[in-house]
């Protein structure tokens, strides 16, 4: 097939704009975040079949939201995996891979700034649903995530100041 007669693949940008300009369509909510996290949940599998290929011993797998700043209705999850536990930020999932019992524990799960920020000014008046995440800010904004991240890297964990 010649570069002529080869259809025209849209960019990312082109559909984002053909989304954001069409009528919105009536759909069920739990259809369509059971549909995401099906798509979500085989590519932290993939993920990990590749990492058991290339690494030795236990591993992490680091999934980053990211929205684009110049067509917010679409959001990139970017999932990669990881010899050591990476720093806690906003907008990340955090799983350590055990190879001996082939598990997977879920370490953290940190929102987005802004909802991070709500949970934490208004911890007494959130919905059922984010209960949970509560406690997760909470541990993000007062260091132990980042003391249990540094704990799992054998790293060594400074408890005093510099002027102490």
């Amino acid at each position: 097939m010649s570069e002529k007669e080869k259809p025209k693949r849209k960019t990312a940008g082109q559909i984002s704009m053909d989304l954001f300009e069409k009528e919105p369509e009536v759909t069920d909510v739990r259809d369509a975040r059971s549909e995401m996290l099906k798509d979500y949940v085989n590519k932290v599998e993939d993920t990990i079949a590749k990492a058991l290929k290339r690494r030795t011993g236990d591993f992490f797998v680091e999934v980053e939201t990211k929205k684009e700043r110049t067509m917010q209705n679409v959001i990139r999850n970017f999932i990669m995996d990881r010899e050591t536990c990476p720093t806690p930020h906003y907008d990340q999932i955090v799983y350590k891979y055990h190879r001996r019992n082939d598990e997977v524990e879920f370490l953290w799960s940190i929102p987005n700034k802004r909802l991070c920020m709500r949970i934490h000014r208004h911890p007494l008046e959130l919905s059922p649903e984010m209960v949970d995440l509560r406690t997760t800010v909470f541990d993000f904004y007062d260091d132990t995530l980042l003391r249990k991240c540094k704990k799992l890297n054998a790293e060594t964990i400074i408890t005093k100041g510099i002027y102490d």
